[in-house]
């Protein structure tokens, strides 16, 4: 069974008067695959987030938000391994590359602290 998780396609098209159709024809797709995101029995592929988010006006992460968590907690348990990799190493690239870790764990916080 799959885990069902919320998302606010529907309450956008509804608020915008918008058909599952009219909302596929838009998104170059069909109504089919509108319901499927809508019922969460699938997550939007880039180009459809991407493009909910040009024609809604808000942030794929908004609203796709635990499919959000679950890709950043994932990201983040990878980014992990290379920190810990990297602990010892002063080079420039390894340097470069520990700030932008620590860079992701500060909005990965941000972001914990706002939910």
């Amino acid at each position: 069974m799959k885990k069902r998780t919320f998302n606010s396609v529907r309450q956008h098209r509804t608020h915008w008067a918008l058909s599952a159709e009219e909302l596929a024809r838009l998104l170059g797709r069909n109504a089919s695959m509108v319901c499927r995101l809508e019922k969460c029995g699938q997550p939007p592929g880039g180009k459809s987030a991407l493009g909910l988010e040009v024609i809604f006006g808000e942030p794929a992460s908004k609203m796709f938000p635990g499919l959000y968590v679950h890709v950043e907690e994932a990201i983040m348990a990878r980014a992990l391994r290379l920190y810990e990799k990297l602990d010892g190493r002063t080079d420039r690239k390894s340097l470069r590359k520990r700030e932008l870790l620590a860079d992701m764990m500060k909005r990965a916080t941000s972001n914990a602290s706002h939910a």
